[in-house]
């Protein structure tokens, strides 16, 4: 796996310059292959190219939809102006996901993907509990996550503390962790894992966190 990754990266980086070289049915695994792999700013970096072949070019050349094609055609050889790839990558930044061992999203592993060069993100998914939601917003301050579980639904959540040294966490601004140490009591979170920044068994509701920088 690791070898077929480094591959990936070597086409995607130096081959193509962080440019497309996929079909219409290939380019969402593309993207997916990189968010599972922790490459989502690779993914981001390819999203924003504005040079051909890419989706930048395609909004320099008048597109409100994704083409069937990377190039401009108005005749019969483009036979659609409209293709989702997109939906995976967003996904895995908002960080959405079932966890797999409680199918029907009745337990929720949320698990936002940090990308320096985006300031915010958001999203949300419709399941059989109800409308998962997911988002952040990064600032020059911190991190702001803010969630919604369905009733009758946890979550985990994993924060990136690891952006920041020895951070500040807050929830609906009250401060619960101080420099990695809990500093309070009483919260809707029945444990907490501070080595790796997973919030678990998060109650149905919402939910806004906040990381900060001390």
């Amino acid at each position: 796996a690791d070898t077929v990754t480094r591959q990936l990266l070597r086409s995607v980086i130096e081959i193509n310059s962080y440019h497309l070289n996929t079909g219409s049915l290939g380019t969402k695994y593309l993207f997916e292959a990189l968010s599972q792999t922790g490459h989502s700013d690779v993914a981001c970096k390819v999203l924003t190219q504005t040079s051909y072949p890419s989706y930048g070019y395609m909004l320099r050349e008048g597109a409100t939809t994704i083409w069937e094609r990377w190039e401009r055609l108005e005749n019969v050889s483009m036979n659609s102006h409209n293709h989702s790839q997109m939906a995976i990558l967003i996904l895995a930044l908002a960080g959405i996901r079932a966890d797999e061992t409680q199918p029907g999203f009745r337990h929720i592993v949320l698990a936002p993907e940090i990308v320096k060069d985006l300031r915010y993100v958001r999203a949300e998914v419709d399941t059989v509990q109800g409308t998962v939601k997911s988002g952040w917003a990064l600032s020059e301050t911190g991190l702001e996550v803010k969630v919604f579980i369905p009733a009758n639904c946890t979550a985990e959540l994993r924060l990136p503390a690891a952006l920041f040294v020895r951070p500040s966490l807050l929830l609906d601004g009250q401060l619960l962790l101080r420099n990695g140490a809990v500093s309070i009591d009483g919260t809707p979170l029945h444990s907490l894992r501070v080595k790796d920044g997973a919030l678990h068994h998060i109650g149905s509701g919402s939910y806004s966190f906040s990381l900060r920088a001390e």
